[in-house]
């Protein structure tokens, strides 16, 4: 990144994504802040925050809908934005949120304001009218190749089905997340883990057993009870010992009585570990060590824009599976375990259109992880290798972002 300029000649960026430490959205500006802020005046409305303005290292933070209103934050940061006399103003949001934000956001325009939005695409666009929503902003950010593609098709379908009608569309680009790997990265001796195992989950074999982590949060998209069920099928013919752990923090006590309802059904409950470190979310060291801790990660999403926890927990050493399908299909090829995916599903909490992955793949690939020590030996190597590459720099993905935000 270039050196650093004073403040007063950084042009301002206020950004808009939740605040809460430990969720992705979070972590994902908060890395990206750490390279950008030596070039720009950057003011984050935190969604979910509630405090007092307070200035961080690398950027100052805005507390979002204190009066109540305006849960999304559009409003307020139109009014910061405006205030400010900001350059950016930068949404990190779901794709199916943009709505929410185009008539506060739309008269910036006038006062030579940026509108962009960096969003995950979880699912394929089947009702192509959704892309309107995307239609006030300047730049329009996906996070792969595949999800900028779908966009891509869907705006033109649906300009296909209004002929003569003149529509302004935004920018399309996309950059990828990346990993912080001097945060995530491998014990430095394997007999730590043992020890680590025994310290986190207190089991008489612990030190012995494979543990299999899905730390997805619990909802209907992350399908959770595949995991759960695939694992129940792996039981059986495993010849180690072996654990699923899910770490799944903040859970409302009714939705906690439901998974623990699915955990108790699946008849593999003593061998099932719900939130070992807590129910609340934890800090990035515990995290590491959990990572660490868990040989094999899995992410059964019905429908994924990108999957952090996995480039994380694979920083750590762990070997990956990941759906066949959506963000990961595209950026874990031929690195991770990948899942074909079986049946269509629609959910009734998002617009797009899902897919379930195989039950029965995925418990012959962890009774494969589990038995055969060389398959996840080569895993763990492909999918460590993997997050390594250039492409899944903080740094590097910042500088590409630079490049945007000055053009």
């Amino acid at each position: 990144m270039s050196k650093q300029v004073s403040k007063k000649n950084k042009p301002t960026v206020v950004a808009v994504g939740l605040f809460i430490p430990g969720n992705s959205f979070t972590r994902v500006f908060a890395s990206l802040f750490e390279w950008l802020s030596g070039d720009y005046d950057i003011h984050w409305l935190g969604i979910a925050y509630k405090g007092p303005v307070t200035k961080k290292e690398n950027y100052t933070l805005h507390p979002c809908n204190v009066n109540g209103g305006d849960i999304y934050g559009a409003y307020g940061a139109a009014a910061l934005a405006a205030e400010l006399h900001a350059n950016t103003l930068w949404l990190l949001n779901d794709f199916y949120l943009l709505k929410n934000y185009a008539q506060a956001w739309l008269p910036l325009k006038q006062k030579g304001i940026r509108l962009l939005a960096y969003v995950p695409l979880d699912g394929c666009i089947t009702h192509v009218s959704i892309v309107q929503d995307c239609f006030f902003l300047d730049d329009l950010v996906l996070y792969n190749q595949w999800a900028l593609d779908e966009v891509q098709q869907a705006i033109a379908q649906f300009k296909q089905q209004r002929p003569g009608e003149e529509f302004t569309v935004p920018r399309l680009h996309y950059r990828y997340h990346g990993v912080d790997r001097k945060t995530f990265y491998p014990s430095a001796e394997k007999k730590q883990e043992g020890l680590l195992k025994e310290k986190l989950f207190k089991m008489n074999d612990a030190a012995e057993s494979i543990f299999i982590l899905n730390a997805n949060r619990y909802n209907e998209r992350k399908d959770i009870e595949t995991t759960i069920e695939a694992f129940a099928k792996a039981l059986p013919h495993f010849t180690k010992p072996a654990c699923l752990c899910l770490h799944t923090p903040n859970l409302e006590p009714y939705i906690k009585e439901k998974l623990l309802a699915v955990i108790e059904s699946s008849g593999a409950a003593k061998k099932i570990l719900l939130n070992p470190l807590g129910d609340e979310y934890i800090d990035d060291a515990q995290l590491v060590n959990l990572y660490r801790a868990c040989a094999t990660g899995i992410n059964t999403s019905l429908g994924e824009g990108w999957g952090m926890i996995s480039f994380e927990h694979a920083a750590c050493g762990a070997a990956q599976i990941v759906p066949g399908h959506t963000a990961p299909a595209e950026v874990w090829d031929k690195a991770a375990v990948v899942i074909n995916k079986d049946k269509p599903v629609t959910l009734s909490t998002n617009p797009f259109q899902m897919y379930a992955v195989s039950r029965d793949e995925l418990a012959a690939q962890l009774v494969k992880l589990v038995n055969d020590e060389t398959f996840l030996a080569d895993v763990s190597e492909r999918c460590y290798r993997h997050v390594a590459g250039n492409q899944f720099r903080w740094d590097a993905i910042a500088a590409q972002w630079k490049e945007l935000l000055t053009n």
